[in-house]
C-alpha cells in the first residue's frame, strides 16, 4: 500500500512586546542578591516572521498481513522553509533557507503460533539536512541516524493487543564549515496504548 501526503504553511507574522534588562547580582554563601539594574530598555510592540514551509512525503508498506506473517513499511520525506531574508524582533536577518530528508523503515518479523510473546517491532532512521542558522553566512548541516525496537505488552489472555513499550537511540552531529562542529546522542521512551484492552468495562466485579 502506498500512501502519500503533503502538509505546508503560509508565511506568517507574530507580535510581542520586548523589554531587555542587564542587572547586576551578587552571589554569595547567603544566595543571589541584586545589587543594581545597569540599564533597562522598553521597545514596545516589535514583530518577527516565521517561514514558509512544505513538507511531502511516502509511505510504502506490506498490503495484508496474517498473524504468522512478518511486517514491513518504508517510508520518506523532504521539507523546506524559507527562512532567508526573514528578520527577528531586533530586525537581524542571519538565517538561511533551512531542508531537510528523512528516511526510515521498520519490520516486525511473524508471530510464532508456540509462543505467548508477541515479537519486537525493529525501527531504523537517518536524516540530512541544513539548518535555519548561519554562521558567517554558512549555515549549518546536521545528520541524524537513529535505532529503535518496540516492546509489545502481551499475555496469554490477550496476546493481540497492540500496547507497546517504545525505546529509541540517536547519534547525531551538528557542524559549521568554518569553526563549529559536535555530536550528541539522544535517547527517547514512549508508551502506546491500546483502547480494546485498557479500558475495557467489567460486567463483573
Amino acid at each position: 500500500v502506498l500512501n502519500l501526503g503533503a502538509t505546508g504553511r503560509l508565511q506568517t507574522t507574530i507580535s510581542g512586546k520586548e523589554d531587555i534588562n542587564y542587572t547586576t547580582l551578587l552571589i554569595g554563601t547567603a544566595g543571589v542578591a541584586i545589587k543594581d539594574s545597569v540599564s533597562s530598555t522598553d521597545n514596545g510592540s516589535v514583530t518577527a516572521e516565521l517561514p514558509a514551509q512544505l513538507a511531502v512525503g511516502f509511505t510504502l508498506r506490506q498490503r495484508l498481513r496474517q498473524v504468522d506473517d512478518p511486517m514491513w513499511r518504508v517510508g520518506a520525506e523532504f521539507r523546506q522553509s524559507w527562512w532567508e531574508g526573514l528578520s527577528d524582533f531586533r530586525g537581524n536577518t542571519p538565517y538561511a533557507n533551512a531542508w531537510s530528508v528523512r528516511l526510515g523503515g521498520s519490520f516486525t518479523p511473524g508471530d510464532n503460533p508456540d509462543k505467548r510473546g508477541r515479537p519486537l517491532d525493529y525501527r531504523f532512521g537517518f536524516r540530512y539536512g541544513q539548518g535555519y542558522l548561519a554562521f558567517e553566512n554558512q549555515p549549518l548541516t546536521e545528520f541524524g541516524m537513529t535505532f529503535g525496537v518496540g516492546l509489545p505488552v502481551s499475555s496469554g489472555f490477550a496476546p493481540q493487543r497492540s500496547s507497546k513499550i517504545h525505546l529509541s537511540l540517536e547519534y547525531g552531529q551538528r557542524s559549521n564549515d568554518l569553526f563549529f562542529s559536535e555530536s550528541f546522542f539522544r535517547g527517547t521512551l514512549g508508551f502506546s496504548l491500546s483502547d480494546s484492552f485498557w479500558f475495557l468495562k467489567s460486567k463483573i466485579n
